[in-house]
């Protein structure tokens, strides 16, 4: 049997390469054990939920709900609560309305509340489905690329709170999840290329196969084909469900999926937002690079490799933000980063593709000169 090899702080995780194509999976969770299917029909899989459950909700993203809304036909439309997804949304008040939504139409423990959307719906729907009566079944239909590749698994559900991303977060595991690949066809194009940047994040951390079949596909501009994103969908849970299997609760390895996370997110804040998610994750990956570069964590070769890479995600709409960020403003963000230790930050950095580790710094006046150097300079030549 073929595995795949990549480390995390020195450790090896083994992928065994007929995962990579797999239609279904099941992820070992702490919380509960749940099922990933990649599905050609919807129908059947909602009249086996109507069945199974005596009382069925639906949180549905109001633009999904525009094209995909008679999928979920049989569900009264009564039961239905449509959310505009955005930062404003995924807060306190947007988890108030999914509660009051809940306890209006008598949502009991036997019950399952479905959760149709990207990210941002994922994770109300899923702190919601946490807190709620002390826990609910809640089912994920993602219908994003990103949703798809990334946060479908893991169990992590964040809002937001005074202006700070995921701040009041905790672990919420599905109940089962539901990959329909056809919701991809009607995504904007920027809502590609923001699940393309996540995806290229957990290929380089996967290891030298996995980067090099994703850098040939991205170089052939194949990635946007339903069957390539299948492909590049099913390398992506991989690397995660190893990872998280391993360390779901993020005490330790679980950290090296966090590379381009921390730059990237106060990237998405200094942008108000402007910034997708897996494009700021791009820009923090190419900016934690140049960092490695300069601690001599990343040698020249391999830093070159990777940043010629990442810069093919970067077009001119997006250089246009990136120049118009006030970089100023940095310290202030990253003060507020969930994974500061006080003073200090913790960097994911790679030693080389397929080897990630972690460069506790000191966040400091220094620290921050040069982060704002290192942005404002790659600015120039992005």
């Amino acid at each position: 049997m073929k595995t795949l090899t990549f480390k995390i702080q020195d450790r090896e995780f083994l992928i065994p390469a007929e995962s990579l194509t797999e239609s279904s999976f099941e992820v070992q969770s702490f919380l509960r054990p749940y099922k990933v299917t990649i599905q050609e029909r919807i129908d059947a899989v909602l009249e086996t939920l109507l069945k199974e459950s005596r009382k069925t909700l639906l949180l549905i993203d109001k633009k999904v709900h525009a094209h995909y809304g008679h999928l979920f036909s049989a569900i009264s439309p009564d039961d239905v609560l449509l959310a505009e997804a955005t930062e404003e949304f995924k807060g306190v008040q947007g988890a108030l309305q999914v509660l009051d939504f809940l306890v209006e139409r008598e949502l009991s423990k036997g019950d399952t509340l479905l959760v149709v959307g990207g990210g941002i719906i994922q994770d109300v729907g899923a702190f919601v489905g946490a807190v709620y009566k002390r826990g609910i079944d809640w089912v994920f239909f993602p219908t994003t690329l990103l949703a798809m590749a990334d946060s479908c698994i893991g169990a992590k559900a964040g809002i937001n709170y005074r202006g700070a991303k995921n701040q009041l977060a905790l672990f919420s595991a599905p109940s089962q999840v539901f990959l329909y690949l056809p919701f991809l066809q009607t995504l904007r194009t920027e809502d590609i290329k923001s699940g393309l940047g996540e995806i290229a994040k957990l290929h380089i951390i996967g290891g030298r196969e996995m980067f090099n079949a994703y850098t040939s596909a991205v170089g052939r501009n194949e990635v946007p084909t339903l069957s390539m994103l299948r492909e590049f969908i099913g390398g992506s849970l991989a690397v995660k469900k190893v990872v998280i299997e391993a360390d779901e609760f993020e005490r330790n390895y679980r950290k090296g999926l966090n590379y381009g996370h921390t730059l990237g997110h106060a990237i998405e804040a200094l942008s108000n937002y402007a910034i997708s998610h897996g494009q700021a994750v791009v820009l923090g990956m190419l900016f934690v690079n140049e960092l490695a570069q300069r601690r001599k964590v990343l040698g020249p070769d391999e830093h070159a490799e990777l940043q010629k890479f990442l810069r093919g995600f970067i077009d001119e709409p997006l250089k246009e933000k990136v120049r118009a960020l006030p970089v100023d403003d940095l310290g202030l963000i990253l003060q507020k980063d969930k994974k500061a230790a006080g003073n200090q930050l913790t960097f994911i950095m790679p030693r080389s593709v397929g080897d990630m580790v972690f460069v506790p710094l000191r966040l400091d006046s220094a620290l921050l000169q040069e982060l704002r150097d290192i942005i404002n300079h790659m600015v120039m030549w992005l």
